[in-house]
């Protein structure tokens, strides 16, 4: 298991840092591409929200992106991502998902 940051916008006063499998943390941009391409082909999942002018807004964050690491690459190592630090400062050790 390693570690990676959660990065939203460029807001690196405010990230999230995940361990999550080997397999993850080396593939980070594919698998964080694979994650917004399996949000926005299908509205299954409900994170699309109503936008204050009555449009559809996927809306997605740090606990559904576990979710789905944890429901498709547990397999890899049998071990499942967590958060270590919520909304802490961006370690530039560690590679990012960003959203």
């Amino acid at each position: 298991m390693k570690r990676i940051n959660v990065l939203y916008a460029d807001e690196y006063n405010d990230v999230d840092i995940l361990c999550v499998p080997d397999f993850v943390h080396d593939n980070i941009e594919a698998v964080t591409q694979n994650f917004f391409d399996w949000t926005s082909s299908t509205k299954e999942h409900g994170y699309f929200i109503q936008d204050s002018q009555g449009h559809e807004v996927l809306c997605v964050g740090t606990e559904e992106f576990i979710k789905w690491l944890n429901d498709n690459y547990m397999q890899y190592e049998n071990q499942k991502a967590t958060v270590i630090e919520a909304h802490t400062s961006y370690n530039p050790n560690y590679p990012s998902a960003e959203f």
